[in-house]
């Protein structure tokens, strides 16, 4: 796919308001998948890490949430566009990065602060984490992260090799610190998204698109009048609806791809049962001169 940077457009005040009405109706409110939350443990080497997974009847695919520095899995932001991913049958991952220990060093030494190879490997932990649940262990797997969160799901995808990973979004990804190696290595689908007041995250991120020379599939969008929360009004929902775009889109190659390839394991092993039997009349039956 070509490199593009898509530049999106500020609503109207009318659109904004009504986005804002349908976000919050009752389609999206919290207690409508309630009963499909749990509250889970991770364990991470020696170290448990706290999460609540989402799980909606008749999931497509499960979409691990991997937050910035100084944020939780009870960030507002991402679990406003949690809920948003369950209304499309979207299972989700939410769980805290740190240890409320690590928390409490951090804010005192900031030693896991911008801690990216750490993060990476509480990503990866994580995901394996999923092949413990049996209603889980088989969905396509997508990353959402934001800020450090985006630069530990990409260097988690490159380290991991999980061939269940279909697409990443970067919300105001930090990219700056992954190396020029790692970011040469992306392959999965990827949608980066920054804010334009954000702009030394919109000028880092379009450097990062510029490199990401083995990704066929990505794309760098900026949200006009954003900042790096997007706490403008209507910001948030555009990212969320952005994101739910690119991930059904990307979910659909995957599945085509897969199915794909599993046609051909089929028509490879029906091939190799053809020759074999083929083989073995010959060897019985061996052609008279």
């Amino acid at each position: 796919m070509e490199e593009k940077t898509f530049i999106q457009n500020s609503i109207s005040s009318a659109s904004i308001q009504n986005r804002q009405k349908h976000f919050h109706s009752s389609k999206y409110n919290s207690a409508c998948y309630s009963e499909f939350s749990q509250h889970v443990s991770i364990k991470s080497d020696n170290i448990y890490l706290e999460g609540t997974v989402t799980n909606p009847p008749n999931s497509k695919a499960i979409i691990i949430f991997a937050h910035g520095c100084g944020s939780s899995r009870m960030s507002p932001r991402n679990l406003l566009i949690s809920k948003i991913f369950h209304s499309i049958g979207f299972s989700t991952l939410l769980f805290d990065i740190l240890t409320p220990q690590e928390e409490r060093l951090d804010g005192i030494t900031g030693e896991f602060k911008y801690n990216i190879d750490l993060i990476s490997n509480r990503i990866i932990d994580a995901t394996q984490w999923l092949n413990t649940m049996p209603e889980l262990k088989d969905l396509p797997i997508g990353y959402f992260g934001s800020s450090t969160g985006a630069c530990g799901a990409l260097l988690a995808d490159t380290l991991f090799k999980n061939n269940k990973i279909f697409s990443i979004v970067s919300r105001s990804g930090r990219l700056s610190l992954l190396d020029k190696e790692t970011i040469d290595n992306i392959k999965t689908p990827t949608l980066m998204i920054c804010g334009s007041e954000d702009r030394e995250i919109v000028n880092i991120n379009r450097d990062a698109l510029s490199r990401m020379s083995h990704c066929e599939h990505k794309q760098l969008i900026v949200i006009q009048n954003a900042s790096h929360l997007f706490s403008e009004p209507g910001c948030l929902e555009q990212v969320a609806e952005i994101s739910k775009c690119f991930y059904l889109s990307s979910l659909n190659k995957f599945l085509h791809q897969r199915d794909q390839l599993q046609q051909h394991h089929i028509n490879h092993q029906q091939q190799v049962s053809s020759n074999q039997q083929q083989q073995y009349h010959n060897n019985i039956c061996p052609v008279s001169e």
